[in-house]
């Protein structure tokens, strides 16, 4: 090991202990590194180290990674278990949490009989810490209160999102906006993703102040993930969206419901408008033919 891993691994003690102990003293710093984790999970590859890096391996991570969602996701899981918040379960067995342990152990499987095995080492790795992003996450959620502080935080990573894609187009002349994912196509599935949380949060009895955040929220990623100028993404983006609508809006028509989807209608059409002669160029450069069945390097259907 290098002299800066050794110095990342005593960090990383000392980081894990400091959280544990806070989150244990503080319900409010409990709160607030929830608060960190969610919105820090969209720019984890700038807060993180790497062991064993083999920079050039594509894929999930490119070694045993470790970042402040790790340190923040262990300091509340554990925080949580062993000091709950008063009417809290101390534990109990989140939902999908079966179906994901199964994935992992196929993934063991798929490792063990696969060479070279550093490199399936690296995604099972990656599988173990988002295992536990999503117990922390489940132990802390167990009610409306910490539900609004996931869809704030969510909101403010979609916000920070928007302002680096608009950053990327309109003042660094990027072509296909990345924000802080580094891929467009990672982006808008990220949009992709968390869209459908904002679309329910609004159609929801929650404050009017996030109620009206969470529609900010939706617009930010529409906008967005047309400047990413996905194939995939926007088409899904858009059927995502519209199931989230129709699942949970009421089916009253109301003067108030016609004037805001006529205002959302007018609004999208705006932008695609904006943003039409770009869309067709990229929709242009390759039919679905050439895409899954060409004979080109690394087309989908290769993968």
């Amino acid at each position: 090991m290098e002299l800066k891993d050794l110095a990342a691994l005593f960090l990383m003690a000392v980081a894990i202990s400091a959280g544990v102990l806070t989150t244990c003293l503080s319900q409010r710093a409990r709160d607030a590194a929830f608060f960190l984790l969610i919105l820090a999970s969209a720019i984890t590859d700038r807060v993180d180290v790497n062991f064993v890096t083999r920079y050039w391996y594509r894929a999930a991570t490119r070694g045993f990674e470790f970042s402040l969602v790790d340190i923040l996701a262990v300091s509340l899981l554990v925080s949580s278990l062993l000091l709950p918040r008063p009417g809290h379960r101390r534990c109990f067995w989140p939902a999908s949490l079966g179906a994901m342990t199964i994935y992992f152990l196929y993934c063991c499987f798929s490792v063990a009989i696969s060479e070279p095995k550093l490199f399936g080492l690296f995604e099972l790795s990656k599988i173990v810490r988002g295992m536990i992003v999503f117990l922390a996450a489940a132990m802390f959620v167990q009610s409306e209160r910490e539900l609004r502080i996931l869809v704030l935080a969510l909101g403010c990573a979609i916000c920070l999102q928007g302002v680096l894609a608009l950053k990327h187009r309109y003042v660094n002349g990027v072509y296909r906006v990345t924000g802080s994912l580094l891929d467009p196509n990672s982006l808008s599935m990220y949009l992709c993703t968390v869209a459908p949380v904002f679309v329910a949060a609004a159609n929801s009895n929650f404050p009017k102040y996030l109620r009206h955040f969470s529609l900010l929220c939706c617009g930010t990623a529409s906008v967005t993930i047309l400047l990413t100028i996905s194939r995939a993404g926007i088409p899904i983006f858009a059927l995502v969206v519209v199931g989230a609508t129709l699942a949970c809006a009421s089916l009253r028509i109301t003067f108030r419901k016609a004037a805001a989807v006529f205002l959302v209608c007018a609004a999208v059409s705006g932008v695609v408008y904006k943003s039409w002669d770009t869309l067709m160029a990229r929709y242009g450069q390759a039919s679905l033919k050439d895409e899954y069945l060409g004979d080109q390097f690394e087309n989908r259907g290769s993968y």
